[in-house]
């Protein structure tokens, strides 16, 4: 009763903020599989195609370079997974185009809260159709220019590996 309400609310925030759920951050190489599975969906790539990295793409007229800025070489899909090549990423965002990545970030629930039952869930900064040109399909290929909470990226990744279904998020307290 001593503490005005805006007090009371700055008090609670405090006590339920949860950082995996309210901040947002680039999720950079962690976000690579989401752009595969996309891919794969969208029938952009199939599993058999390769991606031949030299360490870096030029994009319009902005270098980008790969991890390895040496190149990996001649990869798989798997490959470009398993070296965390942003070359190779970049060559399957192009594939997919800004419409489809666009509309798989929209379906993977970026950009939006999961509706988890808990307070001050955040919702991320994400480039649109109308604002994404291709050095933002690109860097976004690999998880860097845009942002999402950490529970976004486990719903995400969790729909990337369980067939593509993407499950709600929501907890309810046992009675």
């Amino acid at each position: 009763s001593a503490m005005t309400q805006e007090e009371m609310s700055a008090a609670l925030n405090d006590m339920w903020y949860n950082f995996c759920v309210s901040e947002a951050f680039e999720p950079g190489s962690t976000f690579k599989p989401v752009t595969v599975g996309a891919a794969l969906e969208s029938g952009s790539i199939v599993d058999g195609d390769t991606f031949y990295c030299d360490g870096y793409e030029f994009v319009t007229d902005t270098r980008i370079n790969c991890d390895n800025v040496n190149g990996h070489g001649m990869e798989t899909v798997s490959d470009a997974i398993k070296n965390s090549c942003n070359d190779a990423l970049m060559q399957i965002a192009f594939q997919m185009g800004i419409d489809v990545f666009c509309k798989y970030q929209e379906l993977f629930n970026f950009g939006s809260t999961t509706g988890i039952d808990l307070p001050n869930e955040g919702s991320g900064s994400l480039y649109n159709t109308t604002n994404m040109h291709e050095v933002e399909l690109a860097t976004n290929s690999f998880g860097q220019g845009f942002t999402c909470t950490m529970i976004q990226e486990l719903a995400a990744f969790c729909a990337v590996v369980n067939g593509g279904y993407y499950y709600c998020l929501l907890y309810t307290s046992p009675s």
